[in-house]
């Protein structure tokens, strides 16, 4: 993990010298369908933070079973659901087994297949 932020810091420009401008936008404009800084941070950031409320419900589930029984799960679908949707991470899919759903939306009944 280490190895890989070292690379990260040195992608980004501290050993390269790219334009700071460079480093906030080359990896939102770098997917199948770009987006722009603020785009990206605002996607990004709301989802990010709308996890950690739900893995916190998660952690007092894990001692409750009996509260907030499918909110921490519920969240990660949706929150998978978005990614795929938003068609910027084709590759990743890909990589991960998952080829089949990110150029067809799987939850519109019209796109899929009888």
């Amino acid at each position: 993990m280490i190895k890989n932020f070292i690379e990260d810091v040195k992608v980004m420009g501290v050993v390269y010298g790219k334009r700071l401008h460079n480093l906030f936008t080359e990896h939102p404009n770098s997917t199948e369908n770009p987006q722009g800084y603020w785009a990206h941070f605002l996607f990004s950031f709301t989802n990010s933070v709308i996890l950690m409320w739900y893995c916190l419900l998660g952690i007092i589930h894990s001692f409750f079973p009996f509260v907030f029984k499918f909110n921490t799960s519920s969240a990660i679908i949706r929150s998978f659901k978005k990614l795929v949707l938003s068609n910027r991470h084709g590759p990743e899919l890909m990589k991960y087994g998952v080829p089949t759903i990110w150029k067809n939306d799987p939850w519109n009944d019209s796109t899929r297949e009888r």
